[in-house]
């Protein structure tokens, strides 16, 4: 269903009028979509005004509107035809577990295009899981978080330093595993650009945020305490990792590049992928997955 929406708002083509007496099994068991008599085609650089004229009203007539309908469509779709009363939107006793519930949310109260609601975890599977670990983890950015993490707690605490500054103190006495000094910090600093005003001035926005955003997307999490769930049944993970959702990523990278994709143990925190994806997504990262 959702694909069959994603192609009409790719032609530039608005249902107006999602809802299950729209949505049609045919034969071969394939999904359609039907329903079109409301639906308004824009043109490129067009506005809605031609659907006004047609005497459509506005939420008849937006990409969001159909997205937020087929949010409710899902949840009719996976509570077993139950309603979704938007001012309630209580979930929590209706089957959904909780990527689903996110889905829903997600696609009802966040405005996303049709496009990033199908790059939701709701739809990875096993392959899609191993390319965003790889990705994600092998951002430049994540694979020097600790590091990233100290320069960000004395940027904070010493008011007036620079961004360079920060990262300075916090690579004072650090060494590379080769024993030099230097090389390091040079890798971090030229993460954030390549002169040192651009540097200064993209801290808070590439570093500072990431850290901010790391530490809220844990609170309250299934895994802000994945160390100590986790070192029963690995005991080499590395240590040094922050107990947030970034160490737990590096540790899954590292695992799966390493030891290969174990799914007991990739799946046991089903909020992780959701806190990554909103990471990704607050971070302005590519989520292009295939």
């Amino acid at each position: 269903m959702l694909f069959g929406l994603r192609d009409l708002h790719q032609a530039g083509v608005i249902h107006g009028d999602i809802n299950p007496r729209n949505i049609i099994i045919d034969s071969e068991e394939n999904v359609r979509l039907i329903g079109f008599g409301r639906n308004i085609k824009l043109e490129e650089g067009e506005t809605t005004a031609n659907a006004e004229k047609a005497g459509f009203q506005e939420n008849d007539y937006t990409k969001s509107s159909d997205i937020k309908a087929a949010g409710m469509l899902v949840y009719y779709i996976l509570s077993g035809g139950k309603h979704l009363v938007i001012e309630d939107c209580d979930m929590q006793n209706d089957g959904l577990d909780i990527v689903a519930q996110d889905l829903i949310d997600w696609m009802i109260n966040n405005d996303p295009a049709i496009d990033e609601v199908l790059k939701h975890p709701y739809f990875w599977n096993k392959k899609i899981t191993e390319e965003v670990l790889r990705k994600v983890g092998d951002r430049p950015e994540v694979q020097y978080y600790t590091d990233i993490s100290k320069a960000c707690q004395i940027w904070k605490a010493e008011k007036g330093l620079t961004g360079v500054e920060a990262v300075e103190k916090a690579f004072i006495d650090k060494k590379d595993k080769n024993g030099q000094k230097g090389a390091v910090k040079t890798k971090v600093l030229e993460i954030l650009g390549k002169t040192e005003q651009v540097q200064n001035e993209n801290f808070s926005e590439k570093f500072f945020k990431l850290c901010k955003c790391a530490k809220s997307y844990s609170k309250g999490k299934t895994f802000s305490k994945w160390k100590s769930e986790l070192s029963g049944k690995w005991p080499k993970i590395d240590k040094t990792f922050p107990e947030d959702l970034i160490g737990l990523l590096r540790t899954y990278r590292n695992k799966l590049v390493h030891v290969g994709f174990n799914e007991q143990m990739f799946n046991r925190f089903p909020d992780f992928y959701i806190s990554l994806h909103r990471l990704a997504i607050d971070m302005g990262w590519d989520c292009t997955w295939s």
